[in-house]
């Protein structure tokens, strides 16, 4: 079996996850998948932000088969990786904050997820990463029309991240964490300032690879289209999905 290609995970990790599943649903063996092909399907849709009708075709089962095992499998995986989501229990290291849009499209009566900074909308979710680039915990999405450091604010983990071993970009001056400097009105930058940017910037670069990583689940990058109050709990799904293929 070669799933890496198509879910992002191995194959060890892919029969954990089917084993962890069967653990909590018992598989009748008169299904139509199973169940480490049911995993896969999952995942595959979650990577890829595949149409379910498209999975149908491709599994050769009906399309109302394919939502019903989604709809279930999904929560279960969530449940089951709870130990790999560090929103309890954050590393005392130095981290990394950065905020991203979760594109939606536009949705009828909600103006108020259209970004204007990011010209696009969605929903805005804050993404805490380590100095190496890997996730490790993600805020409650909000409209995109918050801004960053709004959105922040009102996330319950602030007063952990508001300190002085936590690097973010310029959006969120005002607070306690690390932030690069802006130009000074009317002058020229201090060389100094400009090179202590310089090396803030190398560093926050972290978090940008941890976004794209955590992005390359299709279903947070290019475009949800399901409920929108079904978000958050997709977020904290895929936090934990990609914490278990780069931890496990």
């Amino acid at each position: 079996m070669r799933y890496k290609a198509i879910t992002g995970l191995d194959d060890d990790q892919i029969t954990h996850l089917a084993d962890l599943l069967v653990e909590v649903m018992p598989w009748d063996p008169r299904r139509a998948l199973d169940p480490v092909h049911a995993v896969v399907m999952t995942l595959e849709y979650l990577r890829h932000n595949i149409a379910q009708v498209v999975l149908a075709h491709h599994y050769r089962i009906a399309q109302s088969t394919v939502s019903r095992l989604i709809r279930r499998i999904t929560p279960i995986l969530r449940r089951r990786l709870d130990d790999f989501d560090l929103d309890d229990d954050l590393p005392a290291t130095a981290l990394l904050v950065d905020g991203t849009l979760i594109p939606t499209g536009h949705r009828s009566g909600r103006p108020e997820l259209y970004s204007g900074r990011r010209h696009r909308s969605g929903m805005n979710v804050q993404v805490v990463a380590d100095l190496a680039g890997r996730v490790i915990t993600a805020s409650y999405p909000v409209s995109g029309s918050i801004s960053d450091l709004e959105a922040f604010r009102a996330w319950g983990l602030t007063a952990r991240l508001d300190t002085r071993d936590t690097v973010a970009d310029k959006g969120y001056q005002g607070t306690n964490m690390i932030t690069p400097t802006k130009k000074p009105k009317n002058r020229e930058p201090d060389p100094d300032r400009l090179a202590a940017n310089r090396v803030l910037s190398g560093i926050r670069s972290a978090v940008e690879r941890a976004i794209a990583h955590l992005k390359n689940w299709k279903i947070l990058g290019t475009g949800y289209r399901g409920r929108l109050a079904e978000l958050p709990a997709l977020v904290r799904t895929i936090i934990r999905l990609e914490r278990f293929r780069i931890c496990w």
